[in-house]
């Protein structure tokens, strides 16, 4: 089976992903595109024999695998997987002379043994983590379990960051590098060579965003917030309309989300996430917008009489907003693809406001 990357990242959910014996998933990406792959895996997942997940170009840093299931997951053999995986329940173990990239993990045990090579680095929430034989690991170990074993004499790696952990390296094992654990038990000509790795903590490895919009678990449409077929706001009450899903807002082709009048209520809309395909227009009116992660494909206008505002709330903690497009006012404010975070109510047609955002990178 061949996957091809244009000018979309590509989102897969899938229920069951087995690839055995020589089967292979091909990956390949149009020369010069930056987009990503996302296999999302829900129930099981069997990787066995000289089975591969791989990249025509070789790169290992567009492909992502999340693993949802309770079963453990091995990529043992020779099974290689040019990508980085991503499990929340399992435990997972790289043997033989299997490969892949990088584990993040919320699950279990992670063990890494063999000939079992994993090219860049562990970052567990709580997992104990096991290297023994002749594995490899490029990076290093990062977790807040509380065991870390290296044994038998392994490639070198640059550090373990395992603040609650007893970290033990027996049988000429060696880092290159930092340790920071609970505690640390040295055998067997195992030492420990400087300088020191920074930066200490590691950085975490980053989970990838992909830069389409999955059908949201409900629609403000669907919801009753807004009328499709001509994008009007429903000023009835309750003013304050609330989801426990993710909510999506898209009026049909050329017409904008907005207010039918000036003399229309002031609307609070509150979801997890607010994604926004359709323009949005509140004209002479305020709408208050509570989430902790917005998505502005498009358009926003407000007015300038003062009184068309957009008003941006985290539900709790840091909130992360995103303007694709375009976002102008009376400020003649202008956006286009960047990406902030805030942790108070911005009002947007602020500009004391907006400075308290803090741009961030988009992943």
């Amino acid at each position: 089976m061949k996957i091809f990357v244009d000018d979309h990242d590509i989102v897969l959910l899938i229920r069951s992903l087995s690839i055995t014996g020589s089967g292979e998933l091909v990956i390949e990406r149009k020369p010069g595109s930056e987009k990503q792959v996302f296999l999302v895996v829900q129930e099981s997942l069997t990787l066995s024999g000289s089975g591969q997940i791989r990249t025509t170009d070789g790169k290992d840093d567009y492909v992502h695998l999340f693993y949802l299931g309770s079963d453990d997951i091995v990529f043992g053999g020779s099974v290689v997987f040019n990508g980085s995986v991503y499990v929340k329940n399992s435990a997972v173990t790289v043997t033989g002379s299997g490969k892949v990239k990088a584990i993040a993990s919320t699950g279990g045990t992670i063990n890494i043994s063999g000939s079992g090579i994993t090219a860049g680095t562990v970052n567990a929430k709580n997992s104990n983590v096991f290297v023994t034989g002749g594995a490899f690991l490029k990076e290093g170990v990062s977790t807040g379990g509380t065991r870390v074993d290296v044994s038998g004499g392994p490639s070198p790696f640059k550090y373990i960051y395992a603040p609650l952990a007893k970290v033990t390296l027996s049988g000429s094992s060696q880092i290159n590098g930092t340790i920071i654990a609970g505690e640390v038990l040295l055998s067997g000509n195992s030492p420990v060579i400087g300088p020191a790795y920074k930066p200490i903590p590691p950085e975490c490895l980053l989970v990838p965003n992909p830069d389409i919009v999955l059908p949201p678990d409900a629609s403000g449409h669907g919801l009753g917030w807004y009328d499709y077929e001509s994008g009007q706001i429903y000023t009835t009450t309750p003013y304050h309309k609330i989801s426990s899903n993710p909510v999506k807002i898209e009026a049909k082709s050329g017409k904008k989300v907005k207010y039918p009048n000036k003399n229309d209520p002031i609307m609070t809309w509150q979801a997890p996430k607010l994604t926004f395909i359709s323009d949005l227009d509140p004209t002479h009116n305020q709408l208050t917008l509570i989430s902790n992660v917005f998505d502005f494909h498009s358009d926003i206008s407000m007015k300038d009489d003062g009184n068309g505002k957009v008003i941006l709330k985290p539900i709790s903690g840091t909130a992360f907003v995103t303007f694709g497009n375009v976002v102008h006012g009376k400020t003649t404010l202008a956006i286009s693809g960047k990406s902030y975070k805030f942790n108070q109510t911005i009002d947007l047609t602020s500009s004391t406001d907006r400075a308290k955002m803090v741009e961030v990178e988009i992943y």
